[in-house]
C-alpha cells in the first residue's frame, strides 16, 4: 500500500449504511427469511486461548494510532453515547499528540477553505461554517447536533495547542455546489466523484 502523505495519522468518521437482507426479504411477499444457522458445532469461547480480549475503548482507539496511519470510526447516527464518546476522545490530551487530521464524511469539501479558517481560529461566524455539514450528500448531516459541537471543540483546542500540534478537520464529502444542481443529471457528473474509496468490513 502506498504510504500516505508524510505518514500523517488520520481519524476518519464515516457514515455507514447497512441493508439487512433478512429485513428486506420479510417485506417481500413469497420470500422467506434467511435460514437459521446451526450453532451446535461452534466452540465455546476459550478465555485462555487466542480469543480477543476487551480493552477500554478510548485507550484502544488511541493505541491504534501507534500501529496504523488511518483509524476509522462509524458515525453515531443519533446514538448520543457514541457522540459523547467521540467528543471525549478528542478532548483527551493524548489525542493531539497522536492525530494530525480528523476527516469527516459530513463535510462538503467545497467549503474546505472556510473550514480551515474557522478551525485555525480566524474570525469566521459559525453560521457560515454550518454550510460545511449542512450542504452535503448525506441527509442526516444537516440535522445532526454532533457537528455543531465537534467543529467548535476542535477550534477551541487549537487555541491551546502549539503550532505543530494543531488539528485540521478535513471535509470528506464531494465538493458539490448545490446552487448549480438543478436535476439528478447535474449531480451525476464526474466532477463530483471522489478519487478513492475506503471500504470497511461490516
Amino acid at each position: 500500500m502506498k504510504k500516505l502523505v508524510n505518514g500523517i495519522p488520520f481519524l476518519v468518521f464515516l457514515t455507514v449504511t447497512m441493508f439487512f437482507s433478512a429485513e428486506v426479504a420479510a417485506q417481500v411477499p413469497g420470500k422467506s427469511s434467511l435460514p437459521v444457522q446451526d450453532t451446535t458445532d461452534v466452540p465455546a469461547p476459550n478465555p485462555k486461548g487466542s480469543n480477543p480480549k476487551p480493552v477500554e475503548a478510548e485507550r484502544a482507539v488511541l493505541a491504534a494510532f501507534d500501529k496504523y496511519e488511518v483509524v476509522g470510526m462509524s458515525a453515531a447516527h443519533g446514538n448520543k453515547d457514541l457522540d459523547d464518546f467521540i467528543l471525549h476522545l478528542i478532548r483527551n490530551p493524548v489525542f493531539a499528540s497522536k492525530v494530525n487530521d480528523v476527516v469527516v464524511e459530513c463535510g462538503n469539501s467545497l467549503y474546505q477553505p472556510t473550514l480551515d479558517r474557522y478551525i485555525a481560529g480566524d474570525d469566521v461566524p459559525l453560521s457560515e461554517v454550518r454550510q460545511v455539514w449542512r450542504n452535503t450528500t448525506q441527509p442526516m448531516c444537516g440535522v445532526s447536533a454532533f457537528y455543531e459541537e465537534l467543529f467548535p471543540l476542535v477550534r477551541r483546542m487549537n487555541q491551546t495547542l502549539p503550532p505543530e500540534k494543531k488539528l485540521r478537520v478535513l471535509a470528506g464529502d464531494p465538493p458539490i455546489d448545490w446552487s448549480k444542481v438543478k436535476s439528478p443529471r447535474d449531480f451525476g457528473h464526474g466532477q463530483y466523484l471522489m478519487g478513492g474509496t475506503l471500504t470497511l468490513p461490516l
